[in-house]
């Protein structure tokens, strides 16, 4: 097996030059444009280039891109680029840029895009002047069900989700809406969470009440003294989660010090401790 890193930025494989880096955030993104171009001049002797990277452009994702379209060297026959979890396949410089995408379905917004091209990975010959590249179907590993739920009917509704889940062979992602009614949304997501949490791969859970309860914020008027810590904690109150709390304040508190590698790190901490279980 060969490792790409920074101190290892590419190998050769049978006359194939193989290139790329680790993901690097934006925050970090003039370091990663100085390694690819020292990638790019690395790879000019050799007829055929690939480089690969884990990162996000602004072309296909113009909020969250580490590197813009303009800064990725455009003399390589083949970019393999992750980050992305729908399929992309694009004219790109002397070749072809493609996004595999994702082998799951993690947000509800890629289940049009799973319908449309399906999920999986590409099979790629690089023998003749252009890639060529095949599509590989997967079969998704487990559903992702999307479902709607009145609150005059949570806990019949909670029942059959559950007995739906019960009939499959593996935990399922679930993303569940209440809507209708005056409802708190802490002790929703409490009801939810203790009715679906352990039969689900992961619960994601939104709330349209009704009615919104017009409940006072204490800080308005000015009678509790500023405390960011309780300010946070009180905005987020609707999760009734402490690991969120920490998550939030343990930010601000990295973030208002400059330190955006131990800030990434508590956030990307969080989400697999969240995931995966």
């Amino acid at each position: 097996m060969n490792l790409i890193s920074p101190r290892n930025p590419y190998y050769i494989e049978k006359d194939v030059f193989i290139g790329g880096a680790p993901y690097t955030s934006k925050y970090h993104s003039k370091q990663l444009i100085e390694r690819l171009e020292d990638i790019e001049k690395s790879s000019k002797t050799y007829e055929k280039r690939i480089l690969v990277l884990h990162q996000g452009i602004d072309r296909y994702i113009p909020y969250e891109y580490e590197l813009k379209i303009g800064d990725v060297p455009q003399s390589f026959n083949y970019c393999a680029f992750g980050h992305i979890h729908e399929r992309v396949v694009d004219d790109f410089g002397e070749g072809k840029l493609a996004y595999p995408g994702s082998t799951e379905i993690w947000r509800s917004n890629e289940v049009e895009g799973y319908k449309k091209n399906g999920k999986g990975f590409y099979l790629v010959d690089i023998n003749g002047d252009m890639p060529e590249i095949e599509n590989i179907d997967l079969k998704l590993p487990r559903e992702f069900i999307k479902e709607t739920i009145k609150y005059s009917r949570l806990q019949d509704e909670l029942s059959r989700i559950n007995e739906y889940i019960n009939s499959l062979q593996k935990k399922p992602m679930l993303m569940v809406t209440v809507e209708g009614g005056n409802f708190s949304r802490s002790e929703i997501y409490e009801t939810l969470n203790q009715a679906l949490s352990d039969s689900c791969l992961a619960l994601r859970s939104n709330y349209r009440p009704t009615i919104v309860e017009d409940e006072k914020n204490p800080f308005e008027d000015g009678k509790e003294a500023l405390d960011i810590k309780k300010m946070i904690e009180y905005n987020l109150k609707d999760f009734n989660n402490q690991q969120i709390n920490e998550l939030a304040t343990g930010l601000l508190r990295e973030l208002s010090d400059g330190d955006l590698k131990t800030a990434e790190d508590m956030v990307r901490n969080f989400y697999e401790e969240l995931y995966d279980h």
